[in-house]
């Protein structure tokens, strides 16, 4: 066999035995990765049933229920991270023990919404008394052994896999010994295959080059501002439209904090903290906030600011997105001068058209025919729909002029709940709907401005009037905390539809145009509660499931009453 004859058998022995240790690392590899992943999901969904066990025990013992956020997210989670399991497991040796695990997962699940279902019906005697029983222990330690079992069988697995690739490099080591003394045709074709690399490696750079410009193109004539910032919040590069922004130089920024960029800007160590806990998945431009730059003068001006993580193979960066919104601001400015001087302008002749109609209507002016009494009751009724709106417009542009003046000290919440209900029983009568005021203790108060407080309740309780069928209650309750009372309105009706609920606390914003708007209505009542609220330091929030009604919720600071 002549040497000619012999190279190609060479290389190819040589590539078979290569790419045969590389087929055994790959499997080795996948094997201890799915290994670890099931491992993982193993101690995750231990966790989990932890959680929900720590969690529930937490609720009965303060009866608080923020221990409930954690048991809820863990009670979701589960049946995810089982299912995630299943799918990586071997159906002869570990789908018993899955299943055994699967079912002592459901028994816990159950055991734990039992405790705490019992909890809050005021059982909580009886809840301990479950606890202490040991059924749940028991229930644990059963998922303990479950997850050992498999976590042993996988283990056991992986050893076994390891062993058998060590023995197979040994041989692969003993038979490519046979090849080396083939060792210079080798390097003859290692080194055309380096030239064929590099080759190909400079035709990679010239595209990367390429692209490079390309990108700086696009990064240096941007109308915004783009800024590359690291984990220290320091500016790392910038484009010429943020030096023009700032009234800065094109070298002066980079180096510094990006916090002389902004007034009030928080401390350089909490802004480079909260950039390193930034999670790259959950971070999007399309995420605004909106804050005041400084000029490098010291003027002032609006901007948005959107941010996104930068992430390479050897470091995290953050580009910044920034935008001068003065003119959008200005704009906005002159629109909410403009609806607040047409609402001035329009709320006198209104009102005395009101009651100029409300007068025609009551006889001063003599017996009307009755055609003519109904237009006159549709004229004024329209009239004082237009005025409602006037003075629903008045009040927002108040409140976000920072002009609507709050009295806050501790309200009883009491009497002025039974006090909104007997204002609004008149309105209620109307629609056949009757407003019970659940008990509520008379030492329970809460910082408010009593006139805001009411407005914000009228709104409510009329909201639900409005929605709820004929011969059914409107029920205002409280639900006390340590730190907050809840107030909450809650009325049957059609619910509130998925699709309106982000902006269901918008201004003018209404569910539909043919059924909302003929319940009456301005579409303001919810943005003006909204606002009220949030200048009380409170939260307010809604439950809701369509064609079974919604319930509004209102937290405000608790207070004893002096």
């Amino acid at each position: 066999m002549t040497i000619a004859a012999c190279v190609p058998l060479l290389l190819l022995g040589s590539s078979w035995l290569f790419q045969r240790q590389f087929d055994e690392s790959r499997a080795l590899r996948d094997a201890a990765s799915a290994t670890f992943e099931t491992r993982y999901t193993l101690e995750r969904l231990l966790k989990l049933h932890l959680d929900l066990e720590t969690a529930g025990r937490g609720f009965i013992i303060s009866q608080n229920s923020s221990f409930l956020a954690p048991y809820n997210q863990a009670e979701k989670q589960i049946e995810a991270v089982l299912l995630q399991l299943s799918r990586s497991l071997d159906q002869k040796q570990e789908e018993p023990l899955f299943r055994e695990l699967e079912t002592a997962s459901r028994q816990k699940r159950a055991f734990a919404a039992q405790v705490i279902a019992l909890t809050k019906r005021g059982s909580r005697d009886e809840a301990v008394r479950l606890v202490a029983s040991g059924k749940g222990k028991l229930i644990m330690d059963r998922i303990r052994v479950s997850v050992a079992q498999i976590d042993a069988i996988r283990r056991t697995q992986l050893q076994s896999r390891l062993d058998q690739s060590e023995r197979e490099a040994r041989h692969l080591s003993r038979t490519t010994m046979v090849l080396h003394t083939a060792v210079i045709l080798l390097l003859l074709a290692a080194a055309v295959i380096g030239m064929r690399i590099n080759a190909a490696r400079a035709r990679a750079l010239a595209r990367m080059r390429e692209s490079n410009e390309r990108q700086s193109a696009i990064f240096d004539s941007a109308e915004d501002g783009l800024m590359l910032l690291d984990t220290d919040a320091r500016i790392t590069s910038h484009n010429p439209a943020v030096a023009q922004m700032f009234g800065y130089s094109s070298t002066e920024l980079v180096g510094q904090r990006v916090g002389v960029l902004f007034r009030e800007a928080p401390r350089d160590e909490d802004v480079a903290a909260f950039l390193r806990a930034l999670d790259p998945a959950r971070v999007r431009l399309r995420q605004v906030r909106e804050f005041e730059g400084v000029t490098r003068t010291g003027a002032h001006f609006p901007v948005e600011v959107a941010l996104n993580v930068v992430q390479t193979e050897t470091q995290r960066s953050f580009l910044a997105v920034i935008r001068d919104i003065t003119k959008r601001k200005q704009v906005e400015q002159m629109k909410s001068d403009f609806v607040s001087v047409v609402s001035h302008e329009l709320r006198t002749p209104l009102t005395s058209i009101a009651g100029s109609l409300g007068l025609l209507a009551g006889g001063a002016a003599g017996e009307l025919p009755e055609r003519a009494r109904k237009l006159v009751g549709i004229a004024q009724a329209n009239s004082a729909r237009l005025v409602r709106l006037i003075n629903d417009i008045l009040d927002i542009e108040k409140i976000e002029a920072g002009q609507m003046a709050f009295d806050i000290q501790p309200l009883p919440l009491a009497p002025l709940l039974e006090q909104c209900a007997q204002a609004n029983a008149g309105f209620a009568e109307k629609y056949g709907v009757e407003i019970a005021v659940e008990s509520v203790p008379g030492e329970l108060a809460v910082m408010a401005d009593e006139d805001r407080l009411v407005q914000v309740m009228t709104n409510l309780i009329s909201n639900a009037v409005k929605f709820s069928p004929t011969g059914e209650t409107v029920r205002v309750f409280v639900v006390p905390g340590s730190a907050t009372h809840r107030i909450s309105v809650a009325g049957l009706g059609p619910g509130i539809s998925d699709h309106f609920r982000s902006r269901i606390f918008q201004k003018f914003a209404q569910a539909d145009a043919s059924d909302t708007r003929q319940k009456g209505g301005t579409g303001l009542g919810l943005s003006i509660v909204a606002e009220i609220v949030s200048r009380l330091k409170g939260r307010v929030s809604f439950d809701s499931t369509p064609g079974e009604g919604a319930t509004f919720h209102v937290d405000l600071p608790a207070t004893p009453i002096r």
